[in-house]
């Protein structure tokens, strides 16, 4: 990306956390400094987001098929019992920047109300539960379950 103009780059070019712009204040007043992509994001968004699709095939470890990753690495999942999971990445989850989720699953039906919870516990690890009808239970998230896990700053 180096000495590159910004109309230079096309959404085929992939921006990493460390590139650089070159900012201005909108009155074209003289102090230029230069803002990671990252701290460009703190500003405007205010969080990291890992938005995926999910599946899992009966009592499974669920796989994710991510459409944006802007956390430090891939989180891993590991199975710790009936209808319960880990999601583990190493420094991802600060205390007080991840809300809790609670989801109803797209495959409920007026018989069977399908639906998962994540939470937080530790700066490490969030756990993911998912219910039938109130009660733990493997394979309720299916084929394709769209979720969105959001780090605050």
């Amino acid at each position: 990306m180096a000495n590159k103009q910004p109309f230079e780059l096309t959404a085929q070019l992939a921006l990493q956390e460390t590139d650089v712009f070159v900012v201005q204040d909108a009155a074209g007043a003289d102090d230029v400094k230069k803002v990671t992509v990252d701290n460009a994001r703190k500003s405007i968004v205010g969080y990291k987001l890992w938005a995926i699709d999910l599946a899992q095939i009966s009592s499974g470890t669920p796989t994710a098929t991510a459409y944006l990753n802007q956390l430090s690495g891939t989180p891993a999942f590991a199975r710790t019992g009936t209808g319960t999971f880990t999601i583990t990445l190493a420094g991802a989850f600060p205390s007080g920047k991840v809300p809790s989720l609670e989801i109803l699953l797209s495959n409920s039906t007026t018989t069977n109300i399908y639906n998962m919870t994540i939470d937080r516990i530790s700066n490490d690890v969030l756990v993911m539960s998912s219910y039938n009808n109130g009660t733990l239970a493997d394979g309720v998230i299916g084929n394709k379950q769209y979720i969105e896990v959001k780090v605050f700053y």
